[in-house]
């Protein structure tokens, strides 16, 4: 987006022109007898006989093969007639090596002969294509095909039939990701598209053929691999393609705008999520506006720039005659854990600086490169860092609201001297902390009921931000509200009712367990047994759950729903309170 401010040849015997009318109709235009290809390669299969349809022109045709054990023939008649004008070419060599047909088409009136050479070969490697690496979120998919090689480097001009297997790899790129959030697999049975029917079969069969489409999700990057899923070629490698998912994002007004000095133009961000325009809302997850490649009128003031961006409202005010460039640029900074930046204090986080060009393409963190760094000390201790300045490690100490500061600012080079740049790279990136949250109790346990009946209990939390997400890893051993109060006890087996529940606040994640188990033995803790008549004696009843393997033991939260039968050795003395 720019932002600008202001010779007849002799004539034949009759009886030659008769007789050229009369073979006008069987030899077809120009009378052109052809084959649609010189030279055909099929793969070995054991498992499938991989087919090719051979055509012809310029009139009608018998096949035939030198090796029927090779390559078998079958002719494909046009419309119910006697004329064939295609072949289907089909493997059926069990020999794992390399052999040759010869497959003859003879037409029926002239006897004219056309030759096609039919090799049968087995695969050395595989390769994926694609007419693009790059993919947006949400958008439509992208078709990924299979080819085939033999030891020569040629290709496969047939891959019908044969079973594959396609599945999302390991980055090794990338780190601590999740490769299958960002990109899915899809059939073309899930999608608007039309596959060969051998597709739609090997679909219907739960197979997987030489195409696949596959969908973004998330941004990021993510490895499709593929391998022949046939033992013939268990040696065969598998082939791999590295794809790039991206937001399908872009400036409204997309078009150049010239704007007065002192006016200002409030841009919005268009997303297109399956098809449809949509606004997205500021600030973006991955990327940022930025003003770049700017150029001052003749005569203009060296203190002010050519304009000014807000970038929580993309706005940009014209402060002097010239132009410049708002654009998209990827976001430098990254945290881990979490890769959220709300972090909690007492912990340690890795803070990494990354370097992108123009075209949002990561640059390569060589170690000759001056980045310098800002980590206010009120929020942050420095554990390490490295040379370059793009990776560092910090410990959280204190609560709030703190920004940190990144600049790329030369290259050290081999002479020892260094490279600045004109114009520093700089980020900056907001970071909200919070104190660690701690749960009272720190887990939970219940005796299983034999009439099922439930516990409730409220799990009191403290530190966050106040504004908490509860959820249970498992419904039927227990649930639990909004407002943190769990129910549980209603477990099928009590002596698999372990389950972890998880509470969630912003980036920031807590799990604790609650249990369901069987009572194994209860006790009377000491306590002081005198007191005054008249005088209630409160007696401290313990309940625990003993593993059998291990003889470890679990004291349980609550057990007040268990119906108790108490007795006394000597009657009078005391009395049980009904409560």
């Amino acid at each position: 987006m720019r932002l600008g401010f202001s010779s007849l040849g002799s004539v034949p015997p009759a009886g030659a022109a008769l007789f050229l009318s009369v073979l006008a109709p069987l030899v077809g235009p120009g009378g052109a007898y052809k084959l649609n290809v010189p030279k055909v390669l099929l793969p070995f299969s054991r498992d499938k006989r991989v087919p090719f349809v051979l055509g012809a022109e310029g009139g009608c045709y018998s096949w035939d093969s030198t090796r029927h054990d090779t390559v078998t023939i079958e002719p494909v008649y046009e419309n119910g007639t006697t004329c064939s004008r295609r072949a289907l070419l089909t493997t059926c060599s069990t020999q794992a090596t390399k052999l040759a047909s010869v497959v003859m088409a003879e037409e029926i009136v002239t006897g004219h002969l056309l030759r096609c050479d039919v090799i049968v070969d087995l695969i050395d490697h595989v390769e994926i294509i694609s007419r693009t690496r790059e993919i947006y979120v949400e958008d439509s998919p992208l078709e990924l095909s299979v080819r085939a090689l033999d030891a020569e480097g040629n290709t496969f001009s047939s891959l019908e039939g044969m079973e594959f297997e396609w599945s999302i790899a390991k980055d090794d790129e990338m780190e601590n990701l999740e490769l299958s959030s960002k990109i899915r697999i899809l059939k073309y049975s899930e999608a608007e598209y039309s596959p060969p029917d051998y597709i739609v079969e090997m679909e219907r069969e739960e197979k997987q053929g030489d195409r696949i489409l596959v969908s973004g999700i998330k941004t990021g990057a993510a490895v499709i691999k593929v391998r022949i899923q046939e033992p013939s070629y268990k040696k065969v490698a598998a082939a791999m393609v590295r794809l790039l998912v991206l937001e399908n994002i872009f400036l409204m007004p997309s078009y150049d705008v010239s704007l007065l000095v002192g006016a200002y133009i409030r841009y919005k961000i268009g997303k297109v999520v399956q098809g449809k325009i949509t606004e997205a809302e500021l600030p973006l997850e991955h990327y940022e506006l930025q003003l770049r490649d700017e150029a001052k009128a003749p005569g203009g003031s060296d203190l002010l720039p050519v304009a000014e961006l807000d970038v929580d409202t993309a706005t940009v005010t014209a402060m002097q005659l010239g132009q410049v460039n708002l654009v998209f640029v990827h976001k430098s900074f990254s945290v881990q854990p979490g890769n959220r930046w709300i972090l909690e204090v007492k912990r340690a986080y890795t803070i990494t600086v990354e370097v992108y060009d123009k075209s949002s393409s990561k640059i390569y963190p060589s170690d000759n490169l001056r980045i310098t760094h800002r980590f206010p000390g009120e929020h942050f201790e420095e554990v390490t860092s490295f040379v370059n300045g793009t990776y560092h490690i910090v410990r959280i100490l204190k609560d709030g609201v703190s920004i940190i500061k990144a600049s790329l600012v030369s290259v050290l080079l081999q002479s020892g001297l260094e490279d600045f740049l004109l114009a520093p790279i700089s980020h900056e990136q907001e970071v909200k902390i919070y104190l660690p949250i701690k749960l009272t109790p720190s887990f939970l346990a219940f005796p299983h009921h034999p009439l099922d009946a439930l516990y409730r209990y409220r799990v009191q939390v403290t530190g966050g931000s106040g504004n908490f997400t509860w959820t249970s890893s498992n419904q039927t051993v227990a649930t639990v509200t909004v407002k943190g109060v769990v129910t549980a006890g209603n477990s099928g087996d009590y002596r698999l009712g372990h389950r972890l529940q998880r509470i969630l606040s912003g980036a920031i994640k807590l799990q604790f367990p609650v249990h369901v188990l069987k009572l194994s033995k209860m006790e009377l803790l000491p306590f002081h047994a005198d007191v005054e008549i008249g005088q209630t004696l409160e007696a401290p009843l313990m309940m625990y759950h003993t593993e059998k393997e291990t003889g470890e033991t679990t004291a349980f939260t609550d057990c007040s729903l268990l119906a108790l039968d108490v007795s006394m050795d000597k009657q009078g003395v005391f009395a049980l309170d009904a409560e």
